[in-house]
């Protein structure tokens, strides 16, 4: 059998620790990160951005897939 390279992705963040508490995004000195977004009713507000890696693996998934030349 061929030799073949397969895909594998350590997430070290998934927004949350053990016991669920949720984990936010920080700068250098700690500050936690805010980002505008629009509620609603039409106004911008400030909101916390969680610590989640998560959302990262599909596209590195389809990097992945076309470095390799799969198709599917």
């Amino acid at each position: 059998m061929a030799d073949y390279n397969i895909f594998m992705v350590m997430v070290e963040k998934v927004g949350h620790d053990k016991r669920g508490n949720p984990l936010f995004m920080r700068d250098k000195e700690g500050n936690e990160i805010l980002a505008s977004e629009v509620a609603e009713d039409g106004k911008e507000r400030k909101v916390k951005q969680f610590d989640d890696e998560t959302s990262d693996v599909p596209g590195l998934f389809v990097d992945w897939k076309r470095k390799e030349g799969i198709a599917w």
